[in-house]
């Protein structure tokens, strides 16, 4: 793809994702995306075939940065450490990125608009996965490894989720780094034995 073609598709994407959050999806057209990301309304059926597709794209490129931001922890991190790490991460990404955020944890619309439920389960896999291998890790480390991995691993993307969406709805009233403490203090709470 030329870099142009990238860069306006990029565009589209940022343009979607804010006018999403702004005024919720459904009152989203594509002509108004168009307007927003500075492209003519028949550019942006080049890029995405229809709202649907604009929706799974914008989803999936929230997904992709979510991927970049939690990622690897340090390489000589201990099992413990690299799983606050990544939960941090998710929680810088939140902060970082709250429209993605939102669009892709917190909107049932944005869910419904993507037509197959195996696509959702597709593009939603990785955060699960990069979960789990965390929880895993860290649980052989201490020896307990049973089944009910899966079932703290659910529990903790629960509480880094549920927690960011109160911090972005400015439900705690409080600073980003005052509310990061908080997330990492009730993280150990429940990583505690």
């Amino acid at each position: 793809m030329k870099r142009e073609t990238v860069k306006t598709a990029r565009r589209i994407l940022e343009a979607a994702a804010q006018s999403f959050r702004e005024k919720g999806l459904p009152a989203v057209s594509m002509r108004e995306v168009a307007k927003k990301a500075g492209v003519t309304p028949m550019a942006i059926y080049r890029h995405y075939a229809d709202k649907a597709t604009l929706v799974e794209a914008v989803v999936a490129h929230g997904f992709e940065e979510y991927e970049r931001y939690v990622g690897a922890p340090p390489p000589d991190a201990e099992p413990l450490a690299a799983l606050r790490h990544r939960a941090g991460r998710i929680f810088d990404f939140a902060v970082d990125h709250p429209v993605f955020f939102e669009l892709m944890f917190l909107s049932p619309q944005a869910s419904r608009e993507i037509v197959s439920a195996q696509r959702m389960r597709s593009i939603h896999a990785p955060t699960y996965k990069i979960a789990y291998e965390a929880v895993r890790s860290w649980r052989i480390g201490q020896r307990q490894v049973h089944p009910s991995n899966s079932v703290l691993t659910l529990s903790l993307l629960s509480y880094c989720i549920g927690f960011c969406a109160f911090h972005l709805n400015a439900t705690m009233n409080l600073s980003d780094s005052a509310a990061r403490e908080q997330y990492m203090i009730g993280l150990e709470a429940l990583l505690a034995p």
